[in-house]
């Protein structure tokens, strides 16, 4: 299932093992990078209006096993008493906070290389989101994981991919991401550091 409603309503609550990729320009590109080619496709929008752009754009990529849509958004689908479950969000402030606590933590930034290069949080752990799927094993299940990018788009597809591997102890950083906690002084680095 491909959930395209907006990343703070997903991360509120959203069909188990369901992948977050908000509908916009760039939707076909997410999934076509996320999802396999022969994957059957069932949506899930915030707007039934947006559904026959969403499948002019996933024809145009190739992916026609599109199987149907949730009538009724989530809604409906939590009437019928189907399986749902959440991400729990965080911001940097209180990242910030729990990394002083808890320092065990693994930040895992989901930007580009050369985003990450010009500044991030010390410590981190970079996988571009478009690799992600192929680093799963490498990732320790122990750990919490919190993930970030610039703006929490990408964060939130991470963790739903995260979700789907079978991770419960997932948290995505909501509200801005690494370039708010630069700007807030908190420990940061850059280049590969």
């Amino acid at each position: 299932m491909v959930d395209s409603r907006q990343h703070r309503l997903f991360n509120q609550s959203h069909v188990t093992g369901s992948f977050s990729v908000v509908y916009g320009d760039n939707f076909s590109t997410w999934v076509g990078w996320l999802v396999p080619r022969l994957t059957p496709l069932v949506l899930l929008s915030g707007d039934p209006a947006t559904n026959d752009g969403i499948v002019r754009q996933l024809i145009r990529i190739g992916y026609d096993r599109l199987t149907g849509y949730v009538w009724g958004d989530l809604e409906a689908w939590v009437q019928a008493g189907l399986s749902t479950e959440g991400t729990d969000p965080v911001d940097v402030d209180t990242l910030q906070k729990s990394q002083q606590q808890s320092p065990d933590t693994l930040i895992l930034d989901v930007r580009q290389l050369n985003e990450f290069q010009s500044g991030h949080i010390q410590g981190s752990l970079n996988i571009e989101l478009g690799e992600l799927t192929e680093h799963l094993d490498g990732l320790p299940r122990e750990l919490p994981i919190v993930v970030l990018c610039a703006s929490s788009m990408r964060a939130t597809i991470a963790g739903s991919i995260l979700r789907r591997d079978g991770r419960d102890n997932i948290r995505v950083v909501e509200i801005d991401g690494a370039p708010q906690w630069i700007a807030r002084g908190y420990p940061s680095a850059s280049g590969d550091e």
